[in-house]
Order: structure tokens, then C-alpha cells, then sequence
């Protein structure tokens, strides 16, 4: 089993101060969404915020909320948090804005980096990484905070400290997933695109499960 992290730190400037997981999506907000999902395949969630009142009354003891030791250092912060307090030596660690996640593709990183014996494997797709939707081991905690201490908390910059392994968009296709596991939100527009993504999602599902019956 694996140590799921959400994190769930950030200003939210650009979502008038809302907090992102707490929005709904899909019957239930976005954090309870994520907890479902990572609970198929992770036996223990850790939430990691600067400010767990308002994440209190959706899980009460169902889940850990904690909250950073260095307080400046962003998503680093959040993940030395996490490293320092779970019970699992591999943690699947996303942000709290995706509301897409996959325990599948997630699976998948934690057989591939057992596989090359890496300390990470984070998605790269399009170009682009996704340091926020991957699966780490514990022997990354060192660098961590060696970072946090030294008061750099660029989470790219991590990946320097590490022996990683990237998965791009023919490893996922290959084993028949789709990329939108990696999407998240800053803005309203783009919540408001996931809302409709969802609603697609969901309709071509209702549309699969007809034509399985018939």
C-alpha cells in the first residue's frame, strides 16, 4: 500500500480566496473526491494544510490533517510535512486542485519506479512535469529538507537532488489511460471547464454502460 498526500496549501488569489478543494465537483467537493479515489488503492490519506478548520467537518478523524514544520517553502513544505509523518515508504502526492486523479496511473508509477529502483516517477506530458501528481519514496526526504533548510522551495529544483524517472504520454496510452488525470484549476473558467469535462465523462459512461446491457 501506498501513503496518499493532498495538498491543499495555496493563496487562492486567482479563485477570490475560495478554497479550490472545498468546491464542489460531481455531488461532493473536490478534496472528498480525491480522498475516494486514492483510497482504492492507499490505506492511509494525509491531507497537508496551513489551515485545517475549514477541511474539519468534511472528514473529522477519517483522514490526517496536518500542517507544515517550515512554513515558506510551498508544495516542498507540504510534502516534508507528509514524508515526515507517513506510515508507507512510497506516497502517491497530488494537489488538491485535480480533480481527475487516477489510481491506475498511479499504479503504474509505483510498479515502474519499483522497477528501476528510482527514488520518483513523475509524469512528463507535453513537455511538461507534473511533480504534483506522482509517487515518491521516502529516501527523497533528505533532499527535501535539505531544500526547506536552505529556504529554496522551487519543487522542480527537487528533482535535481534525485534519481527519477519521467513516464510520458506513450507510457499512460500505452496501458489505455487518458491524460486528464494530470488537469488542474486556477481560475473559475478553468473550474467551470473541468465542470463540463465531468459532465462529458459522465454521460459517455451512462453511454457504455447501455450498450455493455444490451
Amino acid at each position: 500500500m501506498m501513503t496518499g498526500v493532498i495538498l491543499a496549501g495555496g493563496q487562492n488569489r486567482r479563485m477570490n480566496g475560495e478554497i479550490k478543494g472545498l468546491l464542489p465537483f460531481g455531488g461532493e467537493k473536490v478534496v472528498e473526491r480525491q480522498v475516494r479515489i486514492m483510497k482504492t488503492i492507499c490505506d492511509e490519506i494525509i491531507l497537508v494544510t496551513n489551515h485545517p478548520r475549514p477541511f474539519l467537518p468534511v472528514f473529522g478523524n477519517a483522514i490526517r490533517i496536518i500542517t507544515d514544520f517550515f512554513k515558506t517553502g510551498g508544495p516542498l513544505s507540504g510534502m516534508h510535512a507528509a514524508f515526515s509523518l507517513a506510515k508507507h515508504q512510497e506516497l502517491w502526492v497530488v494537489a488538491c486542485d485535480m480533480p481527475f486523479i487516477s489510481p491506475k496511473a498511479a499504479r503504474l508509477m509505483q510498479q515502474h519506479r519499483r522497477e528501476k529502483g528510482c527514488d520518483a516517477v513523475v509524469p512528463v506530458l507535453k513537455n511538461k512535469l507534473y511533480p504534483l501528481n506522482a509517487v515518491y519514496h521516502q529516501s527523497c526526504a533528505p533532499s527535501i529538507t535539505m531544500m526547506l533548510q536552505q529556504q529554496n522551495g522551487q519543487l522542480e529544483d527537487l528533482l535535481h537532488y534525485l534519481n527519477w524517472a519521467a513516464v510520458t504520454e506513450s507510457f499512460f496510452n500505452h496501458h489505455g489511460l487518458d491524460l486528464s488525470f494530470v488537469i488542474d484549476f486556477n481560475t473559475f473558467d478553468e473550474y467551470n471547464q473541468l465542470l463540463q469535462l465531468e459532465e462529458r465523462k459522465d454521460k459517455n459512461n451512462r453511454s457504455k454502460r447501455l450498450a455493455e446491457g444490451s
